[in-house]
């Protein structure tokens, strides 16, 4: 009987270890999957030096925010919105090597690199022309934040 006993519980306890696989697990989704709000704009090429190196509210400057929502299965949904005006946009995305690529649903394409620094998760866009007034112009980095 005692024998019978040790041999059930050696049963029970392969099969409790056989039903632990590690591949039963499932995956965390990427870092990049979440909601991320424009958090700033930050300046540079300006002629003037007092004007590189700004951290600007983009809402101040021209009552602009957006707002990228990323998803699991690999799409996304953004929202602008500029003064009277509110547009979605959606697609598809694609993250490797720190690179965020959203490719739209139009046809448009543009890549975000993704940065974290303890818990601050950032995504900067490219560099692009931007002006505080005719005679300002330099370069702008839309600065996203989780």
């Amino acid at each position: 009987m005692k024998r019978l006993l040790y041999l059930i519980c050696v049963v029970v306890f392969a099969a409790g270890l056989a039903s632990c696989n590690k591949d039963d697990d499932p995956t965390p989704p990427p870092a990049i999957v979440g909601r991320w709000d424009l958090n700033h704009v930050k300046t540079s090429g300006f002629a003037n030096a007092q004007l590189n190196n700004l951290t600007l509210d983009p809402y101040f400057l021209e009552f602009y925010s957006s707002r990228i929502d990323i998803y699991t299965d690999n799409t996304f949904r953004q929202n602008d919105r500029s003064e009277a005006f509110v547009g979605d946009a959606t697609g598809n995305w694609e993250f490797a090597n720190n690179q965020l690529t959203l490719k739209y649903d139009d046809g448009d394409q543009q890549v975000l690199t993704y940065s974290k620094n303890g818990n601050l998760e950032e995504l900067a866009s490219a560099l692009s022309d931007f002006g505080l007034d005719s005679t300002n112009r330099g370069k702008a980095q839309l600065i996203y934040r989780k």
